[in-house]
């Protein structure tokens, strides 16, 4: 889930971590995502520290492909 918002923000242009907590709390489309759960800064913060770097850049890179190559 928390990789799905990342994602969603970052196709958003937002991607700051306190931007996105926020997000998660007034966007209605991140609301329904989540099931109206608020992840905080520090799950983030946990979650991408406790990711690995090689796999993040790799998930990252292939959205950024993906998404100019179809948007």
């Amino acid at each position: 889930m928390l990789l799905g918002i990342l994602l969603y923000c970052f196709k958003r242009d937002i991607r700051n971590l306190s931007d996105i907590v926020v997000e998660c709390k007034t966007n209605r489309i991140l609301r329904v995502f989540t099931r109206k759960y608020e992840p905080s800064l520090s799950t983030f913060k946990r979650f991408l520290e406790n990711s690995s770097p090689e796999i993040m850049r790799k998930v990252f890179f292939s959205f950024g492909f993906i998404i100019s190559q179809n948007w």
